[in-house]
C-alpha cells in the first residue's frame, strides 16, 4: 500500500494505492470518498478535499505514515463503508 499527496499534481486529494497494477473494473463514491474494485477487491481510494479535513503539506508520497494518520484515514474509510487500511 502506498499514500500520495500532491495538491500541486492531483489537487486536493489524498491518493491511497493498494495494488498498482491492476486496473479499476468499479468505482463506488461515498460522498467525498471513491473506492476503486478490481472483481471486488479493494485496490485504490481516493479522498477529495483531505486538507478539509487534517493538514497535510507533504507533495508526493508519505513514507512511513504515523498510526495516528493511518487511524484518521480508516475513520473516513469507515464512514464511507470502505474496508480500513491495516494499522501496522
Amino acid at each position: 500500500m502506498k499514500l500520495y499527496y500532491s495538491r500541486k499534481a492531483c489537487g486536493d486529494v489524498l491518493l491511497i494505492v493498494i495494488d498498482d497494477n491492476a486496473f479499476p473494473d468499479e468505482v463506488i463514491k461515498n460522498d467525498n470518498v471513491v473506492a476503486l474494485y478490481k472483481n471486488k477487491q479493494l485496490i485504490g481510494v481516493n479522498i477529495f478535499d483531505f486538507s478539509k479535513i487534517s493538514r497535510i503539506f507533504i507533495e508526493g508520497e508519505i513514507e512511513g505514515p504515523s498510526l495516528e494518520f493511518i487511524k484518521l484515514v480508516n475513520h473516513i474509510l469507515r464512514n464511507a463503508h470502505v474496508e480500513p487500511l491495516k494499522e501496522e
